[in-house]
């Protein structure tokens, strides 16, 4: 009985060693945990601010201009031997202090002022000279006394030499002396702007009616709507292109233009 005993032991034994142990369970290991912060109170969101027009951009500034030399006034006369600035419609420096010495020596006057101005350097020139040449070496022009005009449409005249010049006479005296002017219409402002800033004078002829005239040099311009003209009886003045047309108090008309002096 006791070998049955022991035998049924052993089978137990063996029997509860083959069956599987329930796993222990693993100790967990404590963390310390930190308190949480308290939830702050959102804040007010700003108010957008109202929208603003758009800055027009700052013009930039423009460098100070350079003090130049007066290139002329009114009172004191400018002199040959240059033109105006490329570009610009200025002063062209000419010897407009210079008056003609007969009573009919409109076109002497100018030819010696545009001889004068274009040829370098300035010649040894008289209005005497001029007329010699153009009534020939026999004329002896300059033995006559200057004679102060009387008007911008002549007077008595002074001697045999006191002679007037038709257009086409002071075209060829032109080209006498190298200067290859031509004859054209009444200019428009625009084209005698254009023809200021190229540095060229223009010549203008006055007709008062009939068979006589006086001649004009227009040389520079003043602002924007005045014209600077050289009257070789009157003298130097500032005129609009309406008055230059109607010369003389609307007494004469422009209408013909000598070009390329």
């Amino acid at each position: 009985m006791a070998a049955k005993r022991a035998a049924q032991r052993s089978k137990d034994s063996t029997r509860k060693g083959s069956q599987r142990q329930p796993a222990k369970p693993k100790k967990r290991r404590l963390q310390s945990k930190k308190p949480k912060r308290p939830k702050q109170p959102k804040r007010p969101r700003r108010p957008r601010r109202p929208h603003r027009p758009e800055r027009p951009p700052r013009p930039r500034r423009k460098p100070p201009l350079e003090n130049k030399p007066d290139s002329g006034s009114d009172d004191t006369p400018t002199t040959g031997g240059g033109a105006a600035p490329a570009g610009t419609c200025g002063l062209i420096p000419i010897d407009d202090s210079i008056e003609q010495e007969q009573v009919n020596w409109c076109w002497a006057a100018c030819v010696d002022v545009v001889v004068r101005f274009r040829q370098s350097p300035v010649p040894q020139l008289q209005q005497c000279d001029v007329a010699t040449r153009a009534l020939g070496a026999g004329a002896h022009c300059c033995s006559m006394a200057p004679v102060h005009c009387v008007s911008s449409q002549g007077g008595a005249s002074a001697g045999p030499c006191d002679v007037s010049r038709d257009n086409a006479q002071i075209t060829s005296l032109f080209r006498s002396f190298a200067i290859n002017a031509w004859e054209d219409a009444r200019l428009t402002e625009a084209t005698l702007r254009s023809e200021l800033t190229l540095g060229k004078l223009v010549g203008v002829h006055i007709s008062w009616g009939g068979a006589s005239g006086h001649m004009l040099l227009i040389y520079g311009c003043k602002g924007a709507t005045m014209f600077s003209v050289y009257d070789p009886c009157l003298g130097a003045e500032s005129y609009t292109y309406s008055e230059i047309v109607n010369y003389g108090d609307g007494e004469g008309t422009w209408d013909l233009t000598w070009r390329d002096l």
